[in-house]
């Protein structure tokens, strides 16, 4: 694995060292003959000098370019820019197509420079260099936090290329310090100012691009523009190359580490335009920085993917492991708790099922007993026959009225209406009481005929 991390580094290291073929001069059938093929990095590279040599066609071209991301880094503002010079030359389409562009991009041309809203273009004489007392200027008020004041003082000098001005209106739009806050107006600001190697608006355009703030997240992006931080020796640009890493993949990783090797700083133009530092030459800086992106950028990689990626997997399959075991203990604790409680909820049905069993059990033999005892009084009372008095609980020598206000008094009392709500053992006796006492008087009046 090491031997193949050196061979990859090698690789990369000779391809930087290769010294590119000087470029001559393009025309502009050679622009449109890459343009009509395909719009890709060879078209740019072709139509760039006669775009800005004022060929309206080439112009149009790069507008496209620029809103489409082919050949070159998508950038809508670029791309209005360059519709812009081509409309200011009587091109009818570049002129509509700044004006889809600010109306599909309101939040990227919000509180612009002028050259970037959608107003008539005018013809403007060119800009003058700022001076260094300026300049001065400038600096002296960003760095006294006067926020008010270093806008209007830096916002022009940023305008004409000043790249440590334009670092300063990124933060002022991202923080809203001397400006209303717009973040996609500082992502804008802080890639001129990365572009042209600006290490502190490299970082911050890396924490946008990281926490996807005024762009859209793209780690791959955030990857690239910390790791051109570190080469300037930042060590936050480090380790949050190296925290974005981690949420990477490694062909994701890759990729980000060939587009920061591949970088190369711009300079603006006062007009606008953007240019490539030439590098076409053995003498050209780019080569020596270029090494440093390889040397700081692969090495992190390779101990990434030979150490703490595998030790990060490793720590993950143990969580997931432990995570499942868990998962299933608790799936195992809550079957044994419905067991338990089907396992006692019919233990107590079958408890109360025996007590009522027990009690209705109990009030039989009850009743029964009371049965018996009440036959027994009853057969007590008539063993050996009572008399038609004695039933009727009269004197022998009563007179008739006594013995049928007796006979009504006692018939009433047992009479079958009386006794329905009860039992049937109760009913059983009023019947038996109520024969007896009609026998009675039945015997009275045989008696006294």
């Amino acid at each position: 694995m090491k031997l193949r991390l050196i061979s990859v580094m090698m690789a990369v290291a000779a391809l930087c060292a290769a010294q590119p073929v000087a470029a001559q001069s393009p025309t502009a059938d050679q622009c449109n003959d890459a343009y009509s093929r395909d719009a890709n990095a060879n078209a740019y590279r072709l139509c760039l000098p006669l775009a800005k040599q004022g060929d309206a066609e080439a112009q149009y071209k790069l507008g496209y370019m620029y809103e489409t991301g082919k050949g070159v880094e998508r950038d809508v503002a670029a791309a209005a820019i360059w519709y812009r010079k081509a409309a200011e030359q009587g091109d009818a389409w570049a002129q509509r197509n700044v004006d889809s562009l600010v109306a599909e991009n309101p939040q990227v041309f919000a509180q612009q420079p002028r050259e970037r809203r959608n107003e008539t273009p005018r013809p403007s004489p060119p800009a003058t260099p700022p001076i260094a007392s300026q300049i001065d200027q400038c600096d002296a008020a960003y760095k006294r936090d006067d926020y008010a004041n270093a806008f209007s003082l830096c916002g022009p000098i940023a305008e004409q290329g000043g790249a440590r001005e334009q670092s300063y209106v990124g933060y002022m739009y991202e923080t809203g310090k001397g400006v209303e806050r717009d973040v996609a107006a500082a992502a804008i600001w802080f890639r001129k100012a990365a572009e042209q190697g600006i290490a502190d608006a490299q970082f911050n355009l890396g924490v946008m691009y990281d926490n996807g703030r005024g762009v859209p997240q793209d780690y791959v992006q955030a990857h690239k523009w910390y790791n051109l931080a570190a080469v300037s020796g930042d060590a936050d640009a480090v380790k949050n190359r190296d925290l974005a890493a981690a949420k990477m993949t490694p062909a994701q990783i890759v990729e980000a580490q060939k587009l920061a090797t591949e970088f190369k700083p711009r300079a603006e133009t006062a007009t606008g335009g953007v240019e490539e530092t030439p590098s076409n030459n053995a003498d050209s800086p780019d080569q020596g920085w270029m090494w440093w992106v390889v040397l700081l950028g692969l090495v992190p990689l390779g101990g990434f993917l030979l150490l703490v990626k595998p030790a990060m997997d490793r720590e993950k399959a143990e969580r997931e492991k432990a995570q499942r075991a868990r998962a299933e203990q608790e799936k195992a604790e809550r079957a044994q708790r419905e067991r338990e409680k089907v396992q006692k909820d019919k233990a107590e049905k079958e408890k109360a099922e025996r007590e009522n069993a027990e009690r209705a059990r109990a009030g039989q033999e009850k009743a029964q007993k009371d049965k018996a005892e009440r036959e027994k009084t009853e057969r007590a009372r008539t063993r050996g026959g009572s008399s038609w008095y004695e039933v009727l609980g009269v004197a022998e020598d009563a007179s008739s009225e006594e013995v049928r206000r007796a006979y009504r008094a006692l018939i009433a009392q047992y009479h079958p209406d009386k006794v329905s709500g009860l039992g049937e053992e109760f009913q059983e006796i009023a019947e038996k009481k109520s024969r007896e006492i009609n026998n009675a008087y039945a015997a009275y009046k045989k008696a006294r005929a």
